[in-house]
């Protein structure tokens, strides 16, 4: 079965390069990649449509996906059928993505894309509605790189942060402060073989109560969270010397 028609995400054209899966009983059955914004396949014989074939029951039910979300109008397979099809979907204002490699992704404007690993938030945003890829978001532990910058030690796991398309995007790394100065915790990319320092204007904030920094995503992945040990607390002179008096054992550090 054949499909062709226009294609719209909340009454917006679907931006060229969107990805439309049609799917049978959820299994994936054909893909089109839209050429053009607001279509999805050419009616003349020659130019491109989205197929959609396999093992598949006449009159089954054919249902269309962008980033997951359920087309408002489904279809009935019929073999060797060439279709004009409209699609409309309604995306809700936020779209929680459980792919992350390799995975299209599609954006309008006042929808937020998000994904979520321990330890990692992240929102996709566009303006104007733009079409790109999940790369590769994942976590790669807490001693992927071998050295920390100079005098830092990691407050976080690694992550790559592989988006591409035209988005704002922005993550959220949670870290963990114990034996830290918090005033320099920092998010770095590892670039040329070394960790590198993030630009301070792409950090949005840092929360010291939640440990927690929202920073800009920009291209160069992966990224970790560092920040410098705090000072070691004088040990005081024992006092009195007499029997018990001994004071502070050398070497255990003060509690907050």
């Amino acid at each position: 079965h054949i499909f062709y028609g226009t294609s719209e995400i909340n009454s917006i054209d679907t931006p060229a390069g969107a990805v439309i899966i049609a799917k049978v009983d959820g299994i994936e059955k054909g893909r089109i990649t839209t050429t053009e914004a607001g279509k999805y396949g050419e009616q003349l014989a020659s130019q491109n449509k989205l197929l959609v074939q396999g093992n598949i029951e006449e009159d089954a039910s054919i249902e269309f996906y962008i980033n997951g979300v359920k087309a408002n109008e489904a279809h009935s397979f019929e073999s060797g059928d060439v279709s004009e099809k409209d699609l409309t979907w309604s995306f809700p204002s936020t779209i929680q993505m459980t792919q992350y490699y390799n995975e299209p992704v599609t954006c309008v404007p006042r929808i937020t894309l998000e994904v979520s690993l321990p330890g990692l938030e992240l929102d996709i945003n566009c303006d104007p509605s733009a079409a790109g890829t999940l790369v590769n978001i994942s976590d790669l532990g807490g001693n992927y790189f071998v050295g920390s910058p100079g005098g830092t030690d990691p407050v976080s796991n690694t992550f790559e942060i592989s988006v591409s398309g035209d988005f704002d995007t922005v993550a959220v790394i949670s870290y963990d402060d114990t034996g830290i100065d918090e005033s320099t915790v920092a998010v770095y990319k590892f670039v040329g073989g070394s960790w590198v320092p993030i630009p301070s204007s792409d950090i949005i904030s840092v929360d010291t109560v939640n440990n927690k920094i929202t920073f800009r995503v920009t291209p160069g992945t992966p990224h970790a969270g560092f920040g410098s040990p705090t000072s070691a607390a004088p040990v005081p002179a024992s006092a009195g010397g007499g029997p018990g008096g001994e004071g502070l054992r050398e070497g255990v550090p003060e509690h907050h």
